[in-house]
């Protein structure tokens, strides 16, 4: 049976919480995927979510959002922002999922899916049509679980790809 989960925009501590993850987690994924070095990976990282550590995105359309168990345990997070500039026009209606996270002492146990189910059901109900997202060749596990949920490959990159779901 799939956990039911609901989902809760951060407080401003937890936010805070969430930038610094992601900072780590973003130079962790960089340096797997042979972009980053080792060394530099902390610095790069911290340059690019810039606005994020200054907490531009919230007031800019993006949702950071947690999943949390009926009895008020955080089993993870979302980051969901307006669509790229690359995407092209007409995009008012898509979404990028820039992070999802899922806590690693609750791995494996559907919460993945359960947070991208009800990611799914609240973009629908706000009238997105589609989200896309990054994934990188490495992460097998997220690709399985992305393409079990109906995303398609969109566009294949030398060490990630562009992945894309219809609501």
């Amino acid at each position: 049976m799939q956990p039911q989960i609901e989902l809760r925009s951060l407080t401003d501590d937890e936010y805070v919480d969430f930038a610094e993850r992601q900072v780590a987690e973003s130079a962790r994924q960089r340096v797997n995927a042979d972009e980053w070095s080792t060394e530099e990976a902390p610095i790069l990282a911290r340059a690019e979510a810039a606005d994020l550590l200054a907490d531009r995105l919230r007031d800019a359309g993006h949702l950071f959002l947690k999943g949390v168990t009926a009895d008020g345990t955080c089993v993870g997070w979302l980051w969901v922002g307006p669509a790229p500039a690359f995407l092209g026009s007409g995009r008012e209606r898509t979404r990028w999922l820039g992070q999802i996270t899922i806590e690693e002492t609750v791995r494996g146990r559907g919460f993945g899916r359960a947070l991208l189910e009800a990611l799914h059901t609240r973009l629908r109900a706000d009238g997105v049509e589609e989200i896309w997202l990054r994934v990188y060749d490495w992460n097998t596990v997220a690709q399985r679980l992305y393409r079990s949920l109906g995303y398609e490959l969109m566009r294949q990159f030398e060490t990630d790809a562009h992945l894309r779901k219809v609501l």
